[in-house]
């Protein structure tokens, strides 16, 4: 019996010893997973660093790139800025023709003795298309 009890209390000795193996490795398949956790999390945060670094490289390359569509926009807009000018010049001239062939004809008719035609004059709207 005496060996019987040595035995079982062996067998007792070897259960403590393997539960506290158990126990660590537990522990050690904790840190484990936590260790590969953290490999993907740096392995994810490498590939978005290099993704930030691509898009800042892409956002500098379509800075430039609109740099130059600013340019023609500036340059758009200056000449629409010239064309309305140039239309507001034209009637102004437009305008005055009109009105100093008006005085001239009504002049002219005044001297020949037409004296049936008070004032002829060319309205604004002649021609009916405006040109």
């Amino acid at each position: 019996m005496r060996a019987e009890r040595k035995n079982i209390e062996s067998f007792e000795r070897e259960r403590e010893k393997l539960l506290k193996e158990i126990a660590e490795l537990s522990k050690s398949e904790e840190l484990y997973k936590k260790f590969e956790r953290r490999q993907k999390l740096l392995t994810s945060m490498e590939q978005t660093e290099a993704e930030v670094l691509r898009l800042e490289s892409r956002a500098e390359e379509l800075k430039k790139e609109s740099g130059g569509a600013e340019e023609y926009r500036a340059k758009y807009e200056f000449i629409q800025n010239l064309i309305q000018y140039l239309e507001t010049r034209k009637n102004m001239a437009r305008e005055d023709i009109r009105k100093t062939f008006n005085a001239e004809v009504n002049e002219l008719y005044k001297k020949l003795g037409f004296t049936d035609f008070e004032n002829i004059q060319i309205t604004p709207g002649f021609p009916n298309n405006g040109d």
